[in-house]
């Protein structure tokens, strides 16, 4: 051993055991081929004058860590192999590439983080600018991020990028691509850094690959803590019309509100909103309690959190059905009734409207009796199983609202039903 220590030999082992072990770190994504996904120009739009620039930097941070080496799970992204969130990523950015508009003079940069070999060994690497963007330039800088490795550094890279920006010339837009997987630092006291520095002039967009709903809400909170921007799944992003929408919600400025919903046309990722359609910050329709169907669409909008629906917003199988002029209730409803009677003594605090219906067969007047009597019968099986009379209201609606036709059997049947609508 005094031997090997003299000549060397053991100094040269021992480094090659540390860089294997670093390397092992280092995880190597397969090239995926994504379904081909045509881009919407956007060039007639600004040669017209009905898109402006109002975005002078463009600000990449991507996410090379080990956990985006992790399958994507999301929708919107099919490719073969079966994609990496890290391909995703890079996916996302390709397509952004190719529908920024050509002729904006903009100054764009592209930076990753992660650690080990990945990041020539560094937390944070500069694979592109801050330079006078090009399409060619971009997509070769873009090409450099090979795999994924190690940590999650957000806010190194984002303090990395604030070193970066001093020269460059603001209004900023700085786009965040990750999975939000256990960031190391303080990612949003990074931003606020930045927002200190440049105010309104810096709006921050993040973009999520992951499923995990706790990291998709930490790069919300980062997007948040600048004072405009936004937080998107990928999803969100999968199609090249809403490709389209959200580099001119980013990037551009149209003038007006061309589908009259409130939200300037240069904001609104959803431009095409019937009149009337309550919308959120981003024009798009409303889903105010969270279901997954937007309240135009949404017949029973205070659904509890968690709680499956149909594509009227209420619950999965939500429908107890009656035989013609009947008000006994089917043996094969009582599985649904007695979920309903768990649920609400899960939710103490629910309370519910339970709502009887009818086909049209007969003289309006008897079907608003029947369907009353419906509703009564559903809640005293209710009562009858320990919830309480107090929590639960029942009201006969007839005829008046069918969910199928009742110019056909099956149709009638679908509309005999009692359903369950919380109220406050």
């Amino acid at each position: 051993m005094v031997s090997a220590l003299k000549n060397g030999k053991w100094v040269r082992l021992l480094g090659l055991m540390i860089w294997a072990a670093f390397l092992s770190g280092c995880v190597s994504t397969p090239r995926t081929s994504f379904e081909p996904v045509p881009p919407v120009s956007l060039d007639s739009q600004v040669e017209s004058g009905q898109l402006k620039q109002n975005v002078n930097t463009l600000y990449v941070l991507l996410d090379a860590s080990s956990s985006v080496a992790d399958k994507y799970r999301e929708s919107g992204f099919s490719g073969s192999p079966v994609p990496s969130e890290f391909a995703v990523e890079k996916e996302i950015l390709r397509r952004l590439n190719q529908t920024i508009p050509s002729g904006l003079e903009l100054t764009a940069a592209l930076r990753s983080f992660g650690s080990l070999s990945c990041n020539d060994w560094q937390y944070t690497r500069l694979l592109y600018g801050p330079t006078a963007y090009t399409k060619s330039g971009f997509e070769e800088g873009l090409a450099k991020a090979e795999c994924a490795s190690g940590v999650t550094p957000i806010a190194k890279a984002i303090h990395a990028a604030a070193k970066d920006l001093q020269s460059t010339q603001a209004p900023i837009a700085l786009l965040i691509l990750s999975d939000g997987e256990d960031p190391l630092g303080d990612p949003v006291a990074a931003v606020q850094d930045l927002v200190a520095q440049y105010g309104d002039r810096l709006c921050v967009y993040t973009i999520g690959v992951s499923e995990d709903e706790t990291n998709a809400a930490t790069l919300a909170q980062i997007a948040e803590s600048a004072k405009c921007g936004a937080f998107f799944s990928a999803s969100d992003l999968s199609s090249g019309e809403s490709m389209a929408n959200f580099v001119k919600a980013m990037l551009l400025t149209e003038v007006g509100d061309s589908d009259g919903d409130g939200v300037p046309n240069s904001q609104d990722l959803c431009p095409d909103t019937p009149a009337g359609v309550p919308v959120d910050a981003k024009g798009c329709p409303k889903d105010s309690d969270g279901d997954g169907v937007t309240d135009d669409k949404d017949k029973c909008p205070q659904t509890p959190e968690g709680i499956r629906v149909n594509d009227y917003g209420c619950w999965v199988g939500g429908s107890v059905l009656f035989d013609f002029d009947k008000t006994e209730i089917r043996p094969e409803a009582h599985p649904l009734l007695d979920e309903v009677v768990e649920i609400l003594k899960k939710h103490e605090y629910i309370k519910l409207e339970i709502q009887g219906h009818t086909d049209s067969i007969g003289s309006e007047a008897y079907n608003l009796k029947l369907s009353q009597r419906r509703a009564d019968v559903v809640r005293d099986y209710l009562v009858s199983h320990g919830i309480s009379p107090d929590r639960l209201v029942t009201k006969g609606y007839g005829e008046s609202d069918p969910i199928a036709s009742n110019e056909t059997p099956e149709g009638r049947a679908k509309n005999r039903r009692v359903i369950f609508v919380p109220i406050e």
